[in-house]
């Protein structure tokens, strides 16, 4: 390697580590202006402000149950071919919901562990989640009732 090619290549790697300080820092100044947008219009943009001593609605959160609401909805339309199919989807997906339901008022402190959520945002997770089994269990009952032909027996109890 002769005198030029070594000062062409120290001046080149210079130059490649001056630009990527740079892209580095431009990446860093939008790194931090978009946490700053997100945090702003998303964690602190309140919808709802609730009662005293519970948690208001942000914006986040409203994403967040609606993306919960869109997912169970998919995972019981998608893919049904009659109304038993429905009915069944409708069944298992609240058995589905039921588990993290029943787990996620055991363990707030996993939560916190794993995720990271604060004792409020899994209190309104977990209080959305509720609502959702509930509107399914629901949808469940009534759907049953609307396909099955109920009939109502009586029975005569009589004392001898």
């Amino acid at each position: 390697m002769d005198t030029q090619e070594l000062y062409a290549t120290a001046f080149g790697s210079l130059l490649v580590l001056l630009l990527g300080w740079q892209i580095a820092k431009v990446g860093d100044a939008f790194w931090r202006r978009s946490v700053q947008f997100i945090r702003k219009n998303l964690l602190q943009t309140l919808l709802v402000t609730r009662r005293a001593g519970s948690s208001d609605y942000t914006v986040g959160v409203g994403v967040a149950i609606a993306l919960l609401l869109v997912g169970n909805i998919v995972a019981v339309c998608f893919g049904v071919e009659s109304l038993q199919g429905l009915i069944e989807r409708v069944r298992a997906v609240f058995h589905v919901n039921l588990v993290p339901l029943y787990m996620g008022a055991r363990a707030p402190f996993f939560a916190d562990m794993i995720f990271g959520l604060t004792l409020r945002q899994h209190g309104l997770g977990h209080r959305a989640l509720g609502w959702i089994c509930l509107l399914e269990g629901l949808g469940y009952t009534l759907l049953s009732l609307a396909s099955e032909q109920w009939t109502i027996r009586s029975y005569s109890f009589g004392v001898r």
